[in-house]
């Protein structure tokens, strides 16, 4: 019943409604895997800024974007980080894992026009 009146209600308003009963089963596999990444992590290496600039180039795949920095095993944690901190993106639609195609995310742009004083 009150699916129903609030579906009404919308309608009344001009706006559209959709009820959503829960997440896909891989985003939310993803969002387990990712959150474990969400803590501040040191990068003494450089890991992080390899990553971002080699994402830069275009699209690439985490097993390809991991092995610019040379040092794979350690940049597969730093990949999560980031797309954890949404300075990277990956569709959560898909399996996350190796063949899972890693861009920019545009945060930073975001992150940039917000300090300017413009709306992100």
């Amino acid at each position: 019943m009150k699916f129903a009146a609030t579906a009404r209600a919308v309608a009344a308003a001009g706006w559209a409604y959709v009820l959503v009963a829960g997440w896909r089963p891989r985003a939310v596999e993803a969002v387990e895997v990712l959150a474990g990444r969400r803590r501040a992590m040191q990068t003494p290496l450089g890991c992080q800024k390899v990553l971002l600039a080699a994402a830069q180039a275009g699209p690439m795949d985490l097993a390809q974007l991991a092995a610019t920095t040379g040092m794979p095993a350690v940049a597969r944690a730093h990949l999560l980080h980031l797309l954890w901190h949404r300075r990277l993106a990956v569709d959560l639609d898909d399996v996350l894992g190796d063949v899972s195609w890693v861009l920019p995310s545009g945060a930073d742009d975001d992150r940039a026009a917000v300090r300017a004083g413009g709306a992100a």
